[in-house]
């Protein structure tokens, strides 16, 4: 099962949606890791690479239906539609998607893992890994050489063990340490039997991925570093960022260049090849070795989760190396996902609001701001009014940011809209 994979963004047949919901820890809990993405060079070295992090080999998808409106909510123009879904409220109609799939052209021919074959081939260059009999001297052997062509036991199939204390081979003076940050990580899928890693209590807000990200990397709470949604109007630059253009490049968002910038921006890697080369920059000697590896797959989230082949992938090549009662591995995720349902959504224009007036940044949260800043007739006091006990069944709260509890340090930044709806868990809110 090939991890090079790419999906749009599509429905569930059977009506059933996932949306956001926070899973990641607090900044108290975090902040023995901050830094790991901007580290300085007498700190230590930083490798920002992408995986796909998952258990054994398994697979799960994630559906999303989406309703157009302001935040870029359109669905990819290469998404078809292959027939109309009417709800009962008619919340999804003609919005939802047939999942396709799409394999980049050469996605597997890079010589990315050992065949029959390939064990004891002569050194091919032109391989991302090698399968001859002087890789594992080299440190460029494909994570499945030990297992398939000397006949050792796969990581996954070794009896589990409790490790107290590191156990590194030579030249390792201290364990090194990967952190993996998976889009969209539910924890249940990190199931095993009964069990699951428990969820972290205290939680950063909002769930969305760069803020989750950007809270990693700095310490610091979205309203400090920020960087306050997926989507967000900042209104001294008069700007819009959106994961879905480029002006999430631009360094005036980040408070500086960010580490995607330079100098390969936009160059896409197989997410085998990023292993490889954290394996390969393991094989370093210590004082070239880096000893932090922050490593991100923003896939997932996008066309929902397929999870296996490069948790093996990892682990073996550690094995091999005899790393893997040595190396640390951290996993996080940015949010989790939530059941949600196409009828689970609430529309502003069931209010008593011009909404004209307004833009909207929809979601599993929601936040307002008027469609003209410099507008008179614009009083955020008015909208909430306007949206409070409005509605015998309704699953949002609106809030002035300044009241929104104080626990979700949600209020203290430009970007942050004056208007807040906080909604309740499995429901959206769209215009």
């Amino acid at each position: 099962m090939s991890s090079c994979i790419k999906l749009p963004t599509a429905s569930q047949p059977q009506d059933e949606l996932y949306t956001d919901t926070p899973v990641i820890g607090s900044v108290e809990q975090f902040n023995m890791i901050q830094g790991f993405f901007i580290g300085s060079e007498d700190q230590f070295n930083v490798v920002v690479a992408v995986c796909l992090w998952g258990t054994d080999v398994s697979r799960a998808y994630v559906f999303q239906a989406s309703r157009p409106g302001e935040g870029g909510d359109n669905p990819p123009p290469h998404t078809k539609v292959v027939s109309e879904w009417v709800s009962s409220a008619g919340s999804c109609k003609g919005r939802c998607f047939e999942l396709e799939e799409a394999k980049p052209p050469g996605c597997r021919s890079g010589g990315f893992e050992c065949t029959q074959d390939r064990c004891g081939e002569e050194r091919n260059d032109s391989h991302a890994c090698h399968c001859s009999l002087d890789c594992l001297e080299r440190g460029d052997c494909c994570s499945n050489y030990k297992s398939l062509c000397m006949g050792d036991t796969s990581w996954v199939h070794g009896d589990c063990e409790e490790i107290t204390s590191a156990e590194c081979p030579a030249g390792f003076i201290r364990p090194p340490l990967i952190m993996l940050s998976v889009d969209g990580f539910r924890a249940s899928y990190l199931k095993k039997g009964n069990s699951v890693t428990p969820n972290i209590h205290k939680l950063i807000y909002p769930s969305k991925t760069f803020p989750n990200l950007y809270t990693l990397a700095t310490g610091l709470y979205p309203e400090s570093h920020g960087i306050v949604g997926n989507t967000m109007h900042d209104p001294v630059f008069n700007a819009t960022f959106s994961l879905r253009t480029r002006e999430k490049l631009n360094h005036r968002w980040w408070g500086g260049q960010p580490v995607s910038k330079p100098p390969d921006s936009g160059l896409v890697i197989p997410l085998e090849r990023r292993i490889l080369t954290i394996l390969r920059w393991l094989h370093l000697p210590d004082d070239e070795r880096p000893y932090v590896f922050a490593v991100h797959s923003e896939q997932p989230d996008t066309f929902g989760h397929r999870l296996g082949p490069l948790s093996n992938e990892l682990m073996n090549g550690l094995k091999q190396m005899n790393l893997h009662r040595c190396v640390n591995v951290i996993v996080v995720g940015d949010h989790g996902m939530e059941e949600a349902h196409c009828d689970r959504t609430e529309f502003l224009s069931s209010y008593p609001l011009n909404i004209e007036e307004i833009m909207l940044i929809p979601g599993s949260l929601g936040r307002i701001r008027p469609r003209d800043p410099k507008s008179p007739a614009y009083d955020p006091k008015v909208v909430v009014a306007n949206l409070t006990c409005k509605m015998p069944s309704q699953h949002f709260k609106p809030y002035l940011k300044q009241h929104l509890p104080k626990r979700l340090h949600y209020a203290n930044n430009r970007r942050i809209e004056d208007v807040h709806l906080l909604m309740e868990r499995k429901w959206h809110i769209a215009r």
